[in-house]
């Protein structure tokens, strides 16, 4: 399976910042899962998501944030046969690890490993984003209850015993004696043999086997219950009601789909109660689960593992100020800026009497404007001062020159600061009227010097000819030109300040809005935006850079910003980002969101973008985070330990300034940081990270008014309601119906599309026709949303969210999205009942 580069992006979700290290975990769980899928498929192997994937499925539409491994289950008897065929099935380096397989795995759940090592080869690496550690997913086995309690616990003490027998021979811990009386008490009992080996192990694993048989020996038509027998069971949890399982439909999880119990709302409601709330405990397992692995290699290896480390002189250079260095650009496409700013700087260093003070490479269009104008000064001066002496002749050859310097100064101008900027629209007006003036007055000059009575140069006529009053005043219209052209150059080249946004992608842009808001309110200001394209990159930090991404986000920026400013978004130039020189254009502050600078193990974007390299061409480079996370203090771990790879960071060592959400966040900042530098470095951290007013203000109670509810109908209530579904459906409807003159309804799905419903077909294809009939009915009031083409379920939740001003239905992912916007939200019973 192949997954984008969406989803291995940095993102925040239900508050919780979600690295890419961790998405690599991720996709290679998902990529081991693809496999088991492909077998259950082919097979006809039923398998659900179990424990945490069930809820990530259900009220996430993924993997739960703070969790990082996969969980499902299988049904005894499907368990059975997908271990028959997947030693055959699975890819070669791939293994399942159980308690006869796996040194020291005495648990009663399997594992389905990618590779049974750390691995460093390239073709793994490349298939698996980078991602080195062994990633699983586990099985976990469900075996049906007795309908009678006390046969059940009768049950569960017979396999504890087994057990007990089993983990005090494995760990060495029974006389031989004593464990042959017990064997022998066990063959009697459940009328078996069981072998005599030396290997403690291997006896283990016939113990354990033989406590498997006594799980598995309830028919499924003698209980009405299934569980995990091993441990939840012999812990005295009584199940689940089997009726949850005997059809499954698919929920989106992630990039694909993955098969759920039909009733997921029944069987995540027995085992947590309340789970829409969101509870983040960690108890698990370490966090992250390859962390383990990565400290056991660490341990062994005789070099330090690659990670980003501290290094002082990231926070300041060696002079003390900001160097430029037009190398960076080596292997950009920046021939034309380059060749044009060359040949402009050059004519000014020819034309210009005074030694420049920069070369050529460390010419900012700033820099290039004053000198350009200083020489064209004196250029006009000259001409002014000839045409006085009537030298036609000096004049006319000097015009070619003053039209190929103004032209290369316009399409430099151009291609620096953006055609459409209305700021170079207003010069390069000026410099075609200059241009147009030019003309004119070779043409004059041209045909005075061809007259027969026209004076050589030096004659002092008497009396100025008809002809040569004709001459003047073409230079008059020709000076005045300059005079204007020289003023526009002056306020939209040399005084005019510019920022510029570095962002990959419309989620990031969030972030943004607001400054973006501040920066194009000021009058003296061009706001620039550039989104750079963030793609994949193999172990060596190779690169491929894809057109269409970069460009599709691009447009829906630029959507975004009409829609928001409409006719005031003239000041917004969006820069294709191989276009954008910041050499050039040198803004007086550059914004960046991207932390890593290459560090990110498996995504980049084009280096010419590193904070280490932007920060040569800007007094003013500030990191702001692209993501708002929810609060959390010292003690919150998970939180702490992503922090390592946004914040230990080296976009956050090179900026001048580094915005945060709050007063909490900026000292959670201040911790991280001044741990991983030292307490030396503590007052530059001090100075460097603020609180900024502009970033992440509370989005609560805007998009639409707080009278639009958006009413979520779940393939969960088909199947739990049955043939009542339509009828509950109705009730609803007509609540709303008759409550329409103060709401606003927004009717959606989850799934979101009803294509993917696998629930009575016949029944959704009813559901489908009411309410498409219920809507054209009542549109001035009632629609009905779906995600729009290509539109992810991330991207679908957040609209709704933004777009709706209180959420109601049926369990989904789009719940915590209105949360998190802090919207009222309301869950509607179903009335289940067994």
């Amino acid at each position: 399976m192949k997954l984008t580069t969406e989803f291995y992006q940095d993102e925040v979700r239900y508050g919780f910042y979600v690295p890419t290290a961790i998405k690599q975990a991720w996709g290679a769980e998902l990529q081991i899962l693809a496999e088991i899928d492909r077998i259950c498929k082919k097979y006809n192997i039923r398998y659900f998501a179990e424990w945490g994937t069930l809820i990530g499925a259900v009220r996430h539409g993924g993997f739960v944030p703070w969790d990082d491994d996969m969980d499902i289950g299988m049904l005894r008897k499907d368990y059975e046969r997908f271990k028959e065929v997947a030693k055959d099935e699975l890819p070669g380096e791939f293994a399942i690890h159980d308690y006869a397989t796996k040194e020291n795995h005495w648990l009663f759940l399997s594992r389905v490993v990618n590779c049974n090592q750390i691995c460093f080869e390239e073709e793994h690496l490349r298939k698996y984003h980078n991602f080195p550690y062994i990633a699983t997913v586990d099985i976990f086995v469900m075996d049906y209850l007795y309908r009678d309690e006390e046969q059940e616990k009768a049950r569960c003490e017979e396999i504890k015993h087994i057990l007990a027998v089993a983990d005090q021979i494995i760990e060495g811990r029974m006389q031989d004696s004593v464990r042959e009386m017990f064997l022998q008490e066990l063959e009697n009992k459940y009328q078996t043999k069981l072998p005599r080996p030396k290997n403690a192990r291997e006896l283990g694993i016939s113990l354990y086997r033989l406590a498997e048989l006594q799980m598995a020996r309830v028919p499924a038509d003698e209980s009405d219950a299934v569980a995990q027998i091993f441990p939840w069971v012999l812990k005295g949890n009584r199940g689940l009601p089997k009726k949850c399982y005997d059809t499954l439909v698919r929920l989106p999880f992630e990039e694909i789909t993955i098969p759920v119990p039909e009733d997921y709302d029944t069987a995540l409601r027995y085992r947590y109660g309340d789970y829409m709330t969101i509870r983040k405990v960690w108890g698990g397992h370490d966090y992250p689960y390859f962390e383990g692995q990565r400290k056991n290699l660490q341990a062994v290896a005789d070099f330090p593992l690659p990670e980003f480390a501290f290094q002082p002189e990231m926070l300041y250079d060696s002079t003390g100020h900001v160097c430029r260095n037009a190398n960076a650009f080596d292997g950009i496409s920046q021939n034309s800026l380059c060749d044009n700013a060359g040949r402009v700087c050059k004519e000014v260093d020819k034309k210009s009497s005074c030694k420049q003070e920069k070369d050529v490479e460390e010419q900012t269009l700033t820099d290039i404007a004053r000198q350009y104008v200083s020489v064209l000064d004196e250029m006009m001066e000259n001409c002014t001062a000839q045409m006085q002496e009537q030298q036609y002749g000096d004049v006319l050859s000097v015009l070619p020159e003053l039209q190929q310097l103004v032209v290369d100064f316009g399409t430099l101008l151009e291609e620096v600061r953006g055609e459409t900027n209305p700021c170079v629209q207003n010069v390069v007006a000026k410099i075609q009227e200059y241009c147009d003036a030019l003309y004119a007055l070779y043409e004059q000059l041209n045909t005075r010097l061809q007259e027969p009575d026209t004076l050589k140069i030096g004659q002092q006529p008497a009396d100025v000819s008809d002809a040569d009053a004709t001459v003047c005043a073409s230079y008059e219209a020709f000076a005045r030109s300059y005079t204007k052209m020289k003023a526009e150059i002056q306020q939209f080249c040399i005084a005019r300040r510019s920022v510029l946004f570095i962002c990959t992608g419309m989620r990031e842009w969030h972030a943004y809005e607001h400054l973006c808001d501040e920066e194009r309110q000021k009058a003296d200001t061009d706001v620039y935006i550039a989104c750079v394209p963030t793609v994949f990159k193999d172990i060596y930090g190779h690169a491929e850079y894809v057109q269409s991404t970069e460009d599709a986000n691009t447009m829906r920026i630029q959507d975004h910003i009409q829609n928001l400013y409409g006719e005031f978004a003239d000041n917004i130039q969006f820069m294709p980002w191989q276009k954008v020189n910041p050499a050039l254009l040198a803004p007086g502050t550059i914004y960046i969101q991207d932390p890593y600078d290459g560090e990110n193990p498996c995504l980049t974007i084009p280096p010419i973008y590193y904070a280490g390299n932007l920060r040569k061409y800007t007094k003013n480079l500030i990191y702001v985070p692209a993501y708002k996370v929810k609060e959390f203090g010292a003690e919150d771990t998970t939180d702490r330990y992503n922090m390592k790879h946004y914040v230990t960071a080296p976009a956050l060592m090179y900026a001048d300034q580094i915005y945060v959400q709050s007063e909490n966040m900026r000292q959670r900042y201040l911790e991280c940081l001044v741990e991983f530098s030292g307490e030396a470095y503590r007052a530059i951290w001090e100075r460097k990270i603020s609180v900024s007013e502009f970033v992440f203000q509370s989005e609560a109670g805007k998009g639409t008014s707080q009278k639009t509810i958006l009413y979520c109908i779940g393939e969960t209530e088909l199947a739990n309601l049955g043939k009542r579904a339509l009828a509950h459906v109705e009730s609803r409807l007509q609540i709303f119906a008759d409550n329409h003159e103060n709401l606003q309804v927004q009717i959606c799905f989850y799934p979101p599309r009803l294509s993917d419903w696998e629930v009575d077909l016949q029944r959704v294809k009813t559901l489908t026709e009411m309410l498409r009939t219920y809507a054209e009915t009542n549109k001035t009031w009632c629609t009905l949303e779906k995600p729009q083409e290509q539109e992810d379920l991330a991207a679908y939740r957040e609209r709704l969210a933004m777009n709706g001003g209180a959420y109601y239905g049926s369990p989904s992912p789009y719940v915590h999205a209105f949360t998190l916007h802090e919207k009222p939200v309301m869950l509607a019973s179903t009335e289940i009942e067994y």
